[in-house]
């Protein structure tokens, strides 16, 4: 019984001794825990061990996309010149050209605040950014148009007329821009005579009024003292003429008794003498003058034939105004495009790039059946690969081909509406399409109609139609 009893106190203490040894362990494994979570926040981030960590959220390892500051501004100046705030508009495009003076985009912030200038009736404003536009990028036709639209109004029409007729090499098919080379050249006529006139008409009409002056002038002089001695004796004004040549004839002496009877007689002869003399010695100064001022007109007449680099003479108004048909050149793009060989679908292939792709589109521009062609030819493009395919080289030409197309019959609802989702990924698409004129936004209106008369879900289609409303309303 007491053995009994002896094992019974062992067995509870050995259990009592199990029970605080797991005790401590277990604290002791708390506080190793504790300690590695604060030395796990003291350390440095270093990268983990492959495998020992799993994978977290990608959304989490993905770096925050930095706003870029320039686009902001960009956006917000378009915003502002959608509501007619061209003031706010160009203080945005003012900061964007300040943060990035020669980026990739920077000819649109010119070329949008020279937009926003002519708004507000700023010639000479809206000139000088329409050149940085251009000077940043040469093929940017609506900065040639701005500057061009910008130097009518500051009385340029020369230089107007190169930046629209530069407009037409660009893009063959820019009607305005053609309708804007007529309406120069219509006025160009009707000024350029009147600038030769003026120019002529100075040289001339000084000579023949200084001549009329100096007639008038030494007019007067002669007829007041003549007549009294013509009056009192004939003789003397015969005499007096003929002087120099019958001094020491014989014939000449019988009048002279009868000639100085009277002081006042004399008196008539020496101031008759004397006005003569003074009207000799007034032609004398007067023909002198006139010698330094045809020197003076011969000189700058030099001056303008050395300073006039397409007229050899100037004398006459005729070879001033022959050089003007030279403009006529213009018409060489459609004389060459005149030339190429008919286009049929049968001929066409997919394009691999851009510049094949706006080649050959500027070469149907003279086919009688564009439309259907630029249809065809589009619809070669790899679906879903617009964005790829354009890059940032779109032009407002082929934009509006392309709303041209989505309008037509050539395209059925469903390439339409998939067109006009992939235009929106496109860069550069958004910028053009808020600058639309009246032929993009019918274009535009028309689409959104063939695609609501078909069997195509209506709330895509409202809802891709309000995205472009906000872009460009129509």
């Amino acid at each position: 019984m007491i053995e009994i009893q002896a094992q019974l106190r062992q067995q509870q203490e050995d259990q009592t001794e199990a029970l605080a040894d797991l005790n401590d362990w277990m604290t002791a494994i708390t506080k190793k825990e504790e300690a590695m979570k604060k030395k796990t926040k003291m350390a440095p981030d270093f990268p983990p061990v492959r495998g020992t960590v799993p994978v977290p959220d990608e959304k989490v390892t993905q770096p925050e996309k930095k706003e870029d500051p320039v686009q902001r501004f960009k956006d917000l100046g378009n915003d502002f010149f959608k509501k007619g705030k061209y003031k706010e508009a160009v203080d945005a495009y003012t900061k964007g050209i300040i943060l990035d003076p020669k980026g990739f985009d920077t000819h649109l912030l010119y070329g949008n605040r020279a937009l926003a200038y002519l708004n507000q009736n700023m010639w000479k404003e809206a000139e000088i950014d329409a050149t940085v536009s251009v000077e940043l990028n040469r093929t940017f036709t609506k900065g040639y148009f701005r500057r061009g639209t910008a130097r009518v109004q500051l009385g340029n029409l020369r230089g107007a007329l190169e930046d629209f007729e530069r407009v037409v090499v660009l893009e063959p098919s820019n009607g305005e821009a053609q309708k804007k080379i007529q309406e120069i050249k219509a006025k160009l006529p009707a000024t350029a005579p009147k600038a030769g006139a003026t120019a002529a008409a100075p040289t001339r009409k000084k000579l023949v009024v200084q001549e009329v002056d100096d007639d008038d002038d030494d007019a007067p002089a002669p007829p007041p003292n003549p007549p009294p001695v013509k009056k009192h004796v004939d003789p003397v004004p015969a005499t007096q003429e003929k002087a120099p040549e019958k001094a020491a004839s014989p014939p000449a002496s019988p009048p002279k008794p009868s000639v100085p009877l009277t002081q006042s007689q004399s008196d008539a002869k020496r101031k008759a003498e004397e006005a003569l003399a003074q009207a000799e010695r007034a032609r004398a100064a007067q023909e002198e003058a006139k010698k330094a001022q045809a020197a003076n007109l011969e000189k700058q007449q030099a001056a303008r034939r050395r300073t006039n680099a397409r007229v050899e003479e100037i004398e006459d108004e005729e070879e001033v105004v022959a050089p003007k048909p030279a403009p006529k050149k213009v018409a060489a793009p459609a004389a060459r495009h005149m030339e190429l060989p008919e286009i049929t679908r049968d001929r066409l292939k997919a394009p691999k790039t851009y510049l094949e792709f706006e080649k050959l589109v500027n070469d149907m521009s003279i086919q009688p059946n564009k439309a259907e062609l630029f249809a065809a030819y589009f619809q070669m493009i790899p679906q879903g690969g617009l964005k790829a395919f354009f890059k940032s080289n779109l032009s407002s030409d082929v934009l509006t081909e392309i709303l041209l197309a989505c309008a037509g019959p050539h395209f059925d609802a469903a390439t339409t509406l998939n067109t006009l989702q992939e235009l929106l990924k496109v860069s550069r698409a958004e910028d053009l399409l808020m600058f639309s004129e009246a032929k993009e936004k019918a274009a535009l209106k028309a689409a959104f109609e063939k695609m609501k008369a078909a069997s195509i879900d209506k709330g895509t289609i409202e809802k891709l139609q309000v995205t472009y409303k906000n872009i460009v309303p129509f």
